[in-house]
């Protein structure tokens, strides 16, 4: 990420910020944005199977799980302060 050499001057671990960058980044809320799900969805496609998922439900529980993701950062970030890493 390309604010981890800010880090040190702000006084948050770059190590707090790595593991924001990358806990967030795993998610996607539109299918384009992930692109092995966009693989997969093609495949899907061309094998006749595109009846075996529904998009609204992947979508959704994406969006479950990024909230979930953010929830779990604000509540640890309360534990970093604790520990003095942030």
């Amino acid at each position: 990420s390309a604010l981890i050499p800010l880090a040190n001057s702000t006084g948050i671990s770059p190590w707090v910020l790595g593991f924001i960058a990358l806990t967030i980044s795993e998610g996607f809320i539109l299918p384009y944005q992930h692109g092995v799900f966009s693989l997969m969805i093609e495949e899907l496609k061309t094998r006749g199977l595109e009846d075996t998922y529904s998009i609204s439900d992947i979508l959704l529980s994406n969006a479950l799980l990024l909230a979930l993701r953010v929830a779990a950062i604000y509540v640890t970030i309360l534990y970093w302060k604790a520990i003095a890493i942030m």
